[in-house]
């Protein structure tokens, strides 16, 4: 069964040890799949992430929108790996 608070564990401390990332990045990347998590309710897929991006453009700005997306993206790639 897919859990996806303990697949986001997972991929946190994955990064945080494999990647070199910023602790300020590591940080950004928990608050947006804990943002994600929120939103989404435990689903991870297609239509809950473009509802998510959409809900995305109306409260931030586009900087911040990338960034949220890039997390999704990397988080994806790790599911997938």
């Amino acid at each position: 069964m897919f859990n996806l608070d303990e697949q986001m564990k997972k991929f946190l401390s994955y990064f945080a040890n494999n990647k070199s990332l910023s602790p300020k990045t590591i940080k950004a990347y928990s608050i947006d799949l804990e943002q994600y998590g929120v939103f989404s309710s435990g689903c991870f897929d297609k239509d809950c992430l473009l509802k998510y991006i959409a809900s995305l453009q109306e409260k931030y700005k586009p900087k911040t929108v990338k960034r949220k997306i890039a997390c999704l993206k990397a988080f994806s790639s790790y599911l997938i790996l």
